[in-house]
């Protein structure tokens, strides 16, 4: 087997470690100990830059299918072992590296294929290396996260506009609302930055709302992923108007995207990406990853209750359920994959 089709075997695998580890560092966070010998406070450079930048640029590195396309996520792979050997600061250099070779394969695509979906993913690969710098120049979280936002979302808007034909339709009207979320970005937190930006988030997320093409009369697997889809659009807008709170609520409104908008996401397009990165047919959905993403948004509705409530008992236990229904969407969506695999290895022999 060629190095590429073996390099997604190994660095899946990693990318899912560095989200157990980030985990269980939110967990501490929120007062739940579990080992003293993990990197507590790189909980976010964890999940952002070792978990989901590792699985976005070995998503993309599968679609080029270069060797040096999977340098990338190989340093988030990396970085994750220097954060876990008590070296947080080359850890977070190699996660900027690696948003740097993530942006020259989008731009390749773009250049080999030129789509606007495309550009929003470069936009998004920007926004990675501005937030991952920033947290390298001055070691403060609060500088890097809103720009990790914008990493996630404009990746995530760039995948449903390279898979929606409905959302493609309206492509002016999504330049324009990208523009609008970008300016928010781009303008002082604490002027009329974080105002702009969560106006954005909504208007953002009400146009998904519409805009998107929902059916529920398909498979089982389509029904759960417009579920999924509706309900992450439906936290995108909680998240926006969070924000226009001026960072009263801001630990919510952060969790109200990375859970609820983000992994709601990654619960939808799990079993397709998994497809993609492992290259095998088969169902990767099983109606289990329904039930769990339902108990997701109710664990998360606590912890978001509880913090705006001001009860630290709701927050730290949804908190701790939003870690368990993670590990174990995480744990049934690998079984199914390796059943699924199996199944194709003996039918070919």
């Amino acid at each position: 087997m060629k190095l590429p089709r073996i390099l997604p075997y190994l660095l899946l695998p990693t990318a899912m470690l560095a989200l157990i580890i980030g985990i269980i560092t939110g967990w501490e966070r929120l007062g739940i100990s579990l080992s003293t010998h993990l990197p507590h406070g790189e909980h976010g450079a964890l999940i952002v830059g070792c978990f989901l930048g590792g699985l976005v640029m070995l998503e993309r590195a599968v679609a080029v299918g270069q060797l040096w396309a999977y340098s990338g996520s190989a340093l988030c792979g990396l970085s994750l072992l220097l954060f876990l050997a008590g070296q947080p600061a080359i850890g977070i250099a190699g996660i900027t590296l690696a948003a740097c070779m993530y942006i020259l394969v989008l731009l390749y695509q773009q250049i080999k294929q030129p789509d606007h979906s495309l550009l929003v993913s470069i936009l998004g690969g920007f926004c990675l290396l501005t937030g991952n710098s920033l947290l390298f120049l001055h070691d403060l979280y609060p500088l890097a996260v809103n720009w990790w936002v914008g990493f996630l979302l404009f990746t995530i808007l760039g995948e449903r506009l390279s898979l929606s034909d409905n959302l493609r339709t309206y492509k002016l009207r999504n330049l324009m609302l990208v523009s609008f979320v970008f300016i928010g970005l781009l303008l002082p937190f604490h002027w009329y930055g974080a105002r702009i930006f969560g106006i954005s988030l909504v208007v953002l997320g009400g146009w998904l709302l519409y805009s998107e093409n929902y059916t529920f009369q398909l498979d089982h697997y389509k029904r759960y992923m417009n579920t999924a889809m509706i309900l992450a659009y439906s936290w995108l807008i909680v998240t926006g108007g969070l924000m226009l709170s001026g960072g009263i609520y801001y630990d919510a409104q952060l969790h109200s995207f990375f859970i609820g908008f983000v992994f709601s996401m990654i619960f939808a397009h799990a079993p397709l990406m998994l497809q993609r990165v492992l290259k095998f047919s088969g169902e990767l959905y099983h109606p289990f990853e329904f039930a769990l993403l339902l108990i997701l948004q109710v664990s998360l509705l606590v912890r978001i209750s509880g913090r705006i409530a001001g009860n630290e008992y709701l927050i730290r236990w949804g908190g701790f359920t939003n870690g368990i229904i993670i590990m174990l969407f995480l744990l049934t969506i690998a079984t199914v994959a390796w059943n699924v695999k199996k199944k194709v290895n003996y039918e070919g022999y």
